[in-house]
């Protein structure tokens, strides 16, 4: 896959205001996560990260990780669940690989970085993007889907470029 096949699909993007769970998943679909408040640990592809204000995690299908939050802390993160491509938007609930399957997993030509985890320490540059996605999938207008795709494929491509 080439960047210019992106034609991304929003199957869902919401706000979470309490403590993720605690458990490994495999996603299913791409993620991205922003931290918006607190702090805690991210593990993923067998490593350890600190994650707080400002942190952004992009990653496609099939990733195994997990939060670890303590009890007493509180972490509120903006979540966007995804595929590159149109391929599978007629399942729009999030979906864990354990659950139906790994769906299809592109490989990049030409954005090798989207080929693994992006992580991003104090990307603040990137929030008003995040929440715009937000918003607008909540919004639910008229084309809503077809705005979504291009706001979250500028996302995508901003957030390879902070990567470089």
């Amino acid at each position: 896959m080439k960047a210019s096949d992106i034609t991304p699909f929003v199957r869902i993007a919401f706000i979470l205001t309490n403590t993720p769970p605690y458990k490994y998943v495999r996603n299913a679909d791409c993620r991205l996560f922003y931290i918006l408040e607190g702090s805690g640990e991210l593990n993923i592809k067998k490593k350890t990260i600190k994650v707080e204000k400002d942190f952004v995690g992009l990653w496609r299908s099939g990733v195994k990780y997990r939060w670890n939050i303590s009890k007493s802390q509180k972490l509120s993160m903006a979540i966007i669940n995804f595929d590159y491509t149109q391929s599978y938007k007629d399942n729009c609930f999030p979906i864990q690989g354990e659950e139906l399957g790994i769906l299809k997993t592109e490989d990049f030509e030409d954005i090798t970085q989207l080929n693994e985890p992006i992580l991003l320490e104090k990307a603040v540059v990137l929030k008003k993007d995040v929440l715009d996605i937000v918003n607008e999938f909540n919004s639910q207008n008229i084309y809503s889907d077809e705005l979504l795709s291009g706001m979250l494929k500028q996302l995508v491509i901003r957030t390879v470029r902070l990567g470089n």
